[in-house]
């Protein structure tokens, strides 16, 4: 789920096939983000809108010294927890509706079913750094860029979140 840099260079000069590629690259990510904060889904799909028209908006603020997931990511969640506070309302679950296309129906309902038990044994910040890891396959690198964290600190707690869900749910 990495983009090139010459496509971020090319979305800087404004073209649209780059937009796209980080649009579809990214679509599914930033809609979790959204939904992790905001659980409603056309609320969700509102902020997916915003965070892509910030990106594009905004792209020449990107530091190529940053991981473009967390550059993106950090657009989306913020905006969210905008949204979150103009609403003055706090949800604390969400409805899980990112999962690949690739799978059939059986799969998916099989995989929601596990991710919504994941949840459930772990907080909110392990179940994010779990999923932004295994589902998402982002580096520990990437994701306590997106935590303003260490990677020591996230590496910790992703390993404890698998041990608790070792624990918990035998696979």
């Amino acid at each position: 789920m990495k983009v090139s840099d010459h496509t971020i260079r090319l979305l800087k000069q404004h073209d649209e096939r780059a937009f796209e590629e980080i649009y579809n690259s990214y679509f599914k990510l930033v809609k979790h983000v959204a939904l992790g904060i905001v659980s409603s889904d056309s609320i969700a799909e509102d902020i997916v809108q915003e965070t892509f028209l910030k990106v594009y908006s905004s792209i020449d603020n990107y530091s190529y010294n940053t991981s473009f997931s967390s550059y993106i990511v950090t657009i989306a969640r913020n905006l969210a927890l905008n949204k979150l506070k103009e609403e003055q309302r706090f949800v604390k679950d969400y409805d899980m509706t990112t999962v690949p296309d690739t799978y059939s129906m059986e799969e998916k309902s099989y995989q929601s079913e596990l991710l919504d038990r994941i949840r459930n044994i772990l907080d909110k910040d392990d179940y994010e750094i779990f999923l932004y890891r295994c589902y998402y396959e982002l580096s520990f690198n990437e994701i306590a860029e997106m935590f303003n964290s260490s990677v020591s600190s996230v590496t910790n707690k992703y390993h404890r979140a698998v041990k608790k869900i070792q624990k918990e749910i035998r696979l």
